[in-house]
C-alpha cells in the first residue's frame, strides 16, 4: 500500500458493513460507505477506483 490508494478491502468491520448492501445489490451505496469509511486516508482514490474496489467484493459475495 502506497498510502495514496487501496487495492483490496480487508478490513473485517468494513466488509461486515458492505456485505448486506451488496447482497441487496446496493452497489452505489456500498461505494459511498467505503469511500466515507476511508475518508481522507487514500487521497488519490476517485469514484471509479472506489467502485472498482467494491465491485471485486461484490463479485465475491455474488459468487458465493
Amino acid at each position: 500500500n502506497d498510502g495514496y490508494s487501496i487495492y483490496e478491502i480487508s478490513d473485517k468491520l468494513l466488509i461486515n458493513k458492505l456485505t448486506p448492501l451488496l447482497e441487496s445489490n446496493r452497489v452505489l451505496e456500498a461505494v459511498e460507505v467505503c469511500s466515507n469509511y476511508y475518508s481522507g486516508k487514500y487521497v488519490d482514490m476517485k469514484f471509479k477506483d472506489w467502485f472498482n474496489l467494491v465491485s471485486v467484493l461484490y463479485r465475491k459475495i455474488k459468487k458465493g
